[in-house]
């Protein structure tokens, strides 16, 4: 029986592309903000470690000043009582603390402008906030879109690859996503009297999509075995797929599908055979 192949038109194509034009430009554009980010955020930083060293030294100073005015404050009150004899000393002790005034005034002018630069730190990070904070709303926007796209070629796939395998069992099965937990989770699963279909969704097919779907198979033969049949089919659906990906895909027999049709038909297998086929791919990779 002759099964009708739909392909997707050239428009289709087109979107597509354009979306996964502007998914990239979006992520490039947040790497971009990132990179930028963790260079203010590493200057911002220098900046902190600088001005805590100064604050530390004029800490240090002003606590040695302290121990010597109280040390004039000891001397002065000796001088109250013998006046005539400790003049000189007394001009002596004048003249210090005119040139402790004139440190100390200079310490006020630093620290003036150590708070212009402090002020200004902060307005820099105001500025960052907001940049932060618009940043995450970029983020979480992302991952919505990503969260719906990812979604759409799921819902896609359970459409489109039941009708594609009619060319191999003859009859179009029912897909649909099921999740055992502490188990696996499998993204396009169906069965037949004596046939399980397993499969696979991704955006992009590389190796790491075909050892999903081969642990897929070994969880649930080891801790479902109930939901498998006594032949097996893999599949996965994609949009594109690697050179790699595509060479054990052929190799082992794996299916794959993509909007435009079958890539790469698959075969049906027996348990024993294909679970023997996805233990020598997972030593293999």
């Amino acid at each position: 029986m002759g099964a009708t192949l739909t392909f997707a038109s050239e428009t289709e194509f087109e979107e597509m592309r354009e979306m996964m034009n502007k998914l990239r430009e979006k992520i490039e554009k947040i790497m971009k903000i990132n990179r930028e980010l963790a260079e203010t955020l590493i200057i911002i930083a220098n900046l902190q470690e600088k001005i805590l060293n100064i604050l530390r030294d004029i800490r240090n100073e002003v606590g040695q000043h302290s121990i010597i005015l109280q040390k004039h404050t000891q001397i002065l009150e000796e001088h109250s009582r013998k006046l005539d004899e400790h003049t000189k000393i007394l001009n002596k002790h004048t003249a210090i603390l005119k040139k402790h005034t004139q440190i100390l005034e200079e310490h006020s002018r630093k620290l003036d402008e150590h708070t212009k630069i402090l002020d200004g730190h902060a307005e820099k990070l105001e500025d960052h906030s907001q940049m932060l904070q618009t940043l995450i709303k970029d983020v979480k926007d992302i991952k919505t879109m990503v969260r719906r796209f990812a979604t759409d070629i799921e819902d896609e796939a359970r459409e489109s690859v039941p009708y594609y395998l009619r060319e191999v069992l003859g009859k179009k099965i029912k897909l649909k996503r099921i999740e055992i937990k502490g188990v696996t989770e499998v993204n396009l699963y169906g069965i037949t009297d004596d046939i399980c279909v397993i499969g696979e969704v991704k955006t992009r097919i590389g190796l790491s999509a075909i050892l999903d779907i081969c642990s897929s198979l070994i969880n649930l033969y080891e801790k479902a075995p109930n939901m498998l049949r006594k032949k097996i089919i893999l599949v996965i659906y994609g949009l594109e797929i690697t050179k790699i990906a595509e060479e054990y895909a052929r190799k082992y027999e794996i299916g794959i599908i993509t909007p435009r049709g079958i890539l790469i038909k698959p075969k049906i297998r027996k348990l024993s055979e294909i679970l023997e086929i996805c233990n020598e791919i997972r030593r293999a990779l």
